[in-house]
């Protein structure tokens, strides 16, 4: 390096690894190392647990939930909203996704999955009615462009009917 120096050539800097996102920092708080898609003895299992990796994760940023929503596993929002999932979580849920689809329709795919899979958690129904038509309208639009598959349709009836439908079978009210 003197001598680069001496010889009139600036050595570079020291290469210097960038510092870890917030996202990434939070995966490994909440998998126990690991990106969020990995299997993970830590990730959340219910929808406290959830709240608070969101928070801590994505604060603010929705760019942070909408990376943290697309990675969170299909298969888990069952299970972490077994109960039920929250009037405020499904209006986020729906508006991210739809946003996110608008700048890359290559995810709408995974965008329509993650809408089948809001269908099936707790007091679903009861939540989308009182979220309103822009939430419906949301997730409508994005499973339109989705391939069509029985899923699919499960979830555009679930997502369309959920304003006009009884809520007989859904226990929150």
């Amino acid at each position: 390096d003197e001598q680069r120096q001496s010889a009139g050539v600036i050595a570079p800097p020291p290469q210097q690894l960038p510092p870890p996102t917030k996202l990434a920092k939070a995966a490994s708080e909440v998998n126990g190392g690991g990106s969020l898609t990995a299997p993970a003895s830590r990730a959340p299992r219910t929808a406290d647990e959830f709240a608070r990796a969101w928070r801590r994760t994505c604060g603010d940023d929705d760019a942070l939930k909408t990376q943290f929503l697309f990675d969170f596993p299909l298969d888990a929002f069952e299970s972490v909203f077994k109960v039920e999932i929250g009037l405020d979580a499904l209006r986020d849920f729906a508006r991210l996704i739809r946003s996110r689809v608008e700048r890359d329709e290559n995810c709408v795919e995974r965008a329509a999955s993650i809408l089948c899979a809001l269908t099936r958690c707790g007091c679903f129904r009861a939540h989308l009615r009182l979220a309103g038509s822009a939430t419906a309208t949301a997730a409508l639009e994005t499973l339109r462009l989705a391939k069509p598959s029985e899923a699919v349709e499960c979830a555009r009836q679930a997502w369309g009917g959920a304003e006009t439908e009884k809520v007989d079978g859904d226990e929150c009210f």
